[in-house]
């Protein structure tokens, strides 16, 4: 199955390749946007957002992820921790993507 790029790849001089998930602050990802080096970057609109999707934020200098669902309120800390109801759905999530395929299955 073919990888299909989205837009913001880009390859010029020594800028970062790909700068499509890294935003200066958790507000220029689900609202209105911010700067990075000058450059004006707009929310992650619901169209392009995923399960699992993680962001790098410069603010606070850690990873976020959308956990459980793609609206605002699912937008959380990478080493936060889940509820048991979090948990439970984010393993029947993992298996449904590796039954289908989206997902390597275990050895």
């Amino acid at each position: 199955m073919p990888v299909v790029l989205g837009q913001g790849l880009k390859i010029t001089g020594s800028e970062e390749a790909d700068d499509r998930f890294v935003y200066p602050s958790v507000g220029a990802v689900l609202k209105t946007g911010g700067a990075v080096n000058g450059i004006m970057k707009s929310r992650i609109a619901p169209s392009r957002r995923y399960i699992g999707l993680q962001v790098y934020i410069i603010e606070e200098d850690r990873d976020y992820r959308f956990v459980g669902g793609i609206t605002d309120r699912h937008f959380i800390p990478v080493n936060e921790k889940l509820s048991e109801s979090e948990k439970q759905l984010l393993e029947r999530l993992t298996a449904k993507l590796k039954h289908e395929g989206y997902l390597p299955s275990e050895p």
